[in-house]
């Protein structure tokens, strides 16, 4: 279920994450994005995310 301001009629799933050594001061880090799912009452199907450019 998702809360969406009125007149609204799309959504992105957007998700980060990063790996990071503490010990090498090192860290690698990434972002991905959904296609636009519109918002009504027919179920999703699973989705695979693409990478975004920085």
């Amino acid at each position: 279920m998702v809360a969406s301001p009125a007149g609204a009629t799309h959504f992105k799933i957007l998700v980060a994450a990063a790996e990071i050594d503490f010990e090498t001061e090192t860290f690698v880090n990434g972002n991905a994005a959904s296609v636009e799912i519109a918002i009504d009452a027919t179920e999703t199907e699973d989705m695979n995310l693409i990478q975004c450019s920085s």
